[in-house]
């Protein structure tokens, strides 16, 4: 009973996630697109730190860290980063940019608020096509930043247009 209870639980999560977001190509789209990668860094077996896009012209998509939480789930505090990627459209676009820490067990963040960093900013940014982009950051005590870079070159693309 116990993993068909987890199994249910793990479909509904999946269920509620996917009414929760959108695909980042609006329906119909058919012109050119780049790539967007998340990134994450482990810290530790339990903690990691994610950067990752949340949103594509206001609309929420699938990110790092809500993938990474589906996948380990049932782990305890174990935390292993699942690092997503996905097509945008070669277009202006406005993303949401958001750096988190993250901990296998939500008790561990309870427990370790002081050294709960998070980081976001609202980037204006037109992918060239076929291109790779990578979301990065840092956070720490005393800094915190994010930003797109593009994966060939490390050079900083888009522009910051609402630091939070």
């Amino acid at each position: 009973m116990h993993c068909c209870s987890r199994a249910t639980l793990c479909a509904a999560s999946l269920a509620f996630l996917a009414a929760c977001v959108s695909s980042p190509i609006p329906e119909g789209y058919t012109g050119p697109t780049a790539t967007i990668r998340d990134s994450a860094r482990p810290e530790s077996g339990s903690r990691a730190i994610f950067f990752y896009v949340a949103t594509v012209d206001g609309n929420a998509i699938p990110e790092s860290l809500a993938v990474t939480r589906q996948v380990n789930y049932g782990r305890g505090a174990s935390l292993t980063p699942k690092v997503i990627e996905r097509k945008v459209p070669a277009r202006p676009l406005v993303l949401t940019l958001e750096g988190r820490t993250a901990y296998g067990a939500p008790i561990q963040e309870i427990f370790n608020t002081k050294t709960m960093y998070s980081v976001n900013a609202t980037v204006e940014f037109e992918p060239t096509p076929d291109r790779v982009y990578v979301v990065m950051g840092i956070l720490q005590q005393d800094k915190t930043e994010i930003w797109l870079a593009d994966q060939a070159t490390g050079e900083r693309v888009g522009k910051v247009v609402q630091p939070k």
